[in-house]
């Protein structure tokens, strides 16, 4: 649908309820998938549904840190990620104990190492964290697959339409230690990547570079 089709959805997302969303792409999955509905999960975001103890949802410090770095952006995802970025805060945690610094290969606003910056208080860890992104969308001059050009030139119109670096700047500018490294991945890690990594994200939507990296 094309334009069209981008206005409409933008439409949907800005003049409903979140919650009636959510609702309406349950019943639209279950019925694709013939599968029994669970009308009252207790997580139901990012493509994850559970009717199991989902006792993250109630930690304040994580809560907290989510808040934070969902604040001034414009938000293009169809729901939250908030399980996602639990266990990015996780396994960051764990990265703490370990010899090395903290990178995340695919930014964008930097949701995933905002959260964990605040939920860490990265500022004062003794350690960096290098972000490495174009922060400007799937660069598309790289790829050579046709359904792959496809899905990285809507994605780019519909979620990385505009240029990132300024905005993550910004956002994490309470964080002396976060480095943002612009540049096509993984060219960008030339004379930038840590010694040891303590810490890796890696989620490029681009296969070869996620291979490269």
């Amino acid at each position: 649908m094309g334009i069209i089709g981008t206005v409409l959805r933008r439409l949907w997302r800005a003049c409903t309820p979140e919650t009636f969303r959510t609702r309406i792409y349950r019943m639209r999955a279950a019925a694709r998938l013939s599968t029994p509905m669970i009308l009252d999960p207790t997580y139901a975001e990012d493509g994850l549904i559970s009717q199991h103890v989902s006792d993250f949802m109630q930690e304040a410090k994580f809560q907290a840190a989510y808040t934070s770095a969902r604040q001034g952006i414009v938000w293009s995802h169809p729901g939250e990620i908030r399980f996602r970025a639990y266990i990015a805060c996780w396994a960051a945690r764990h990265g703490l104990a370990l010899d090395g610094d903290f990178v995340e290969c695919g930014v964008a606003s930097g949701v995933l190492s905002r959260t964990i910056c605040a939920y860490l208080d990265f500022h004062t860890v003794n350690k960096k964290f290098f972000l490495y992104d174009t922060f400007k969308g799937i660069p598309v001059s790289s790829l050579t697959d046709a359904r792959e050009i496809d899905v990285a030139t809507r994605l780019n119109k519909s979620h990385y339409a505009e240029d990132f670096l300024p905005l993550v700047r910004e956002r994490f500018s309470g964080f002396p230690n976060v480095i943002a490294v612009p540049g096509m991945l993984p060219e960008s890690l030339s004379g930038t990547t840590p010694n040891r990594i303590a810490y890796l994200s890696i989620d490029l939507n681009n296969a070869g570079a996620e291979m490269g990296v």
